[in-house]
């Protein structure tokens, strides 16, 4: 047992690791502030967003070790064989969802809020499912990909208030990576015109 647990600990603490984690770093923090700003204009209401680097840099450690140690029990190689899409979009939604990097600074009187407020609850969420759709379509070559209105928000709802595992979250990625695939013919995404 022994053997196993070191080659585990050398997979999970491989400089290559911590230098992915910290690539993904940088690119998470310029992905957080994209999000704050199109969050804070979306609800039009006089809000701040604020985003922890420290967080971020918690995350992106946390999800590239869960998928260290995935690639050292399922991979021939996991020192050179890379982690698909689906597998990073279900480790980052984990780490998102339960670190929860951003928060929203409300500037309006608790008398003053309305239900459509609800929104502001799950800037987290929406951040985790964004992270996400950018990582599934980089595996089709796009810049984005977007899910319809009515799913993303059912989506956001049921990784808000519903207990879904990072299996779930894995079956819920793959099946929205087939979806990505089928090309215009689809139920839950819209491809943007390029």
């Amino acid at each position: 047992m022994a053997p196993q647990r070191n080659a585990l600990f050398n997979a999970v603490f491989d400089p290559k690791v911590l230098e992915q984690s910290h690539h993904c770093f940088h690119a998470m923090v310029v992905e957080c502030a994209d999000a704050a700003t199109k969050f804070a204009k979306r609800t039009n209401r006089p809000v701040e967003v604020w985003a922890s680097p420290k967080i971020i840099y918690e995350i992106s450690v946390s999800a590239y070790i869960d998928i260290a140690r995935y690639k050292h029990f399922h991979f021939k190689d996991p020192k050179n064989e890379k982690s698909d899409a689906v597998k990073r979009a279900a480790y980052f939604t984990k780490w998102i969802l339960r670190l929860r990097p951003l928060m929203v600074i409300d500037k309006e009187r608790l008398e003053d809020l309305s239900p459509e407020d609800d929104l502001l609850a799950l800037i987290n969420e929406d951040l985790a499912v964004q992270w996400s759709l950018l990582s599934i379509a980089q595996d089709f070559s796009r810049k984005d990909l977007f899910l319809k209105t009515q799913f993303h928000s059912d989506f956001l709802y049921y990784l808000r208030m519903r207990e879904i595992t990072t299996d779930g979250l894995l079956m819920a990625y793959e099946f929205l990576h087939m979806s990505a695939s089928g090309g215009t013919d689809n139920v839950f995404m819209e491809f943007p015109v390029t």
